[in-house]
């Protein structure tokens, strides 16, 4: 699919600093913060790790 677009843009957070965000996202949806927390890490972080592990390499990172 990169064929598709003239420019390709990485956004690099922290790991720590993306399970934050994650556990408050879920938090504000309600969910007690055992669960938030679990759904953060056993879910949505493993799943953003195989995507960092398998993204071709960007033509810009932005660090954050």
């Amino acid at each position: 699919m990169r064929e598709h677009w003239p420019l390709s843009v990485m956004l690099s957070v922290g790991k720590k600093a993306l399970e934050n965000r994650l556990i408050r996202r879920w938090l504000k949806y309600g969910f007690p913060k055992p669960q938030a927390r679990a759904k953060a890490r056993h879910n949505e972080l493993p799943y953003a790790t195989r995507c960092l592990e398998n993204s071709v390499p960007a033509d810009m990172t932005v660090w954050h």
